[in-house]
């Protein structure tokens, strides 16, 4: 990175790659805290050099909403979601397969104030359809679309629905990316606020705590 800087400056191409490879290596060390300023710097010349709604910037958006999941950050980390889908849907159009795939729950999120209960269960639904027939059901793109969608008959007070898909959601996290797993930390934690929301203290509880002890170990390393 030094070298990259002293002969090309410090606002280029290259030098945002090297500070994306950096931070995917503090990433995948959990250092999230220097991943997520190494993200920011490469994005900051990206959108300086190329504009702030430049395609090529959605893999970095996509990988900085990674490590804000893992910080506990949800909000930041869909608000980046959202703003790749609408960066892709933008260059090229929104039924293209590099707009939904693998992300369409986030395109409901973004369309959900202006959708009824009839139309966000038919995107549900496709998304669904979509993921599955691509992946197969035990798959964790499957169970991401899962948790979002619970997250929203949650908060339209659908709790049984909610459940059933934050259950099966985390069912296919333990099984595919382990009961250690981060996802499965935010799993547990969103079934506890359901498990709250219908008085059920107790059993909320021991999925926090649960949560808690998972991302106690994924800090300490």
């Amino acid at each position: 990175l030094a070298i990259l800087e002293a002969v090309l400056g410090p606002m280029h191409l290259d030098v945002a790659s090297s500070l994306l490879n950096l931070a995917s290596c503090c990433s995948s060390q959990s250092d999230f805290l220097l991943a997520e300023q190494f993200y920011l710097r490469s994005l900051s010349i990206q959108e300086a050099l190329l504009g702030a709604d430049h395609h090529w910037n959605c893999h970095t958006l996509d990988k900085l909403a990674e490590v804000y999941d893992a910080k506990g950050q949800s909000e930041q980390a869909d608000a980046l979601h959202v703003r790749t889908l609408l960066i892709r849907a933008k260059k090229f159009g929104e039924d293209h397969s590099r707009v939904w795939w693998g992300r369409l729950p986030y395109w409901g999120m973004l369309k959900l104030s202006r959708l009824d209960s009839v139309q966000v269960k038919a995107l549900h639904k496709r998304s669904l359809a979509i993921h599955e027939e691509a992946f197969g059901p035990q798959h964790p793109t499957v169970a991401d679309c899962l948790l979002l969608f619970a997250d929203f008959y949650q908060e339209q007070r659908q709790f049984a629905v909610a459940e059933l898909l934050y259950n099966r959601s985390l069912e296919i996290n333990e099984h595919c990316r382990g009961s250690d797993h981060l996802k499965t930390a935010v799993n547990l934690e969103h079934l506890a606020e359901l498990y709250r929301k219908t008085d059920r203290g107790d059993v909320a509880e021991r999925a926090e705590l649960r949560a808690a002890s998972i991302r106690k170990v994924m800090r300490e390393g």
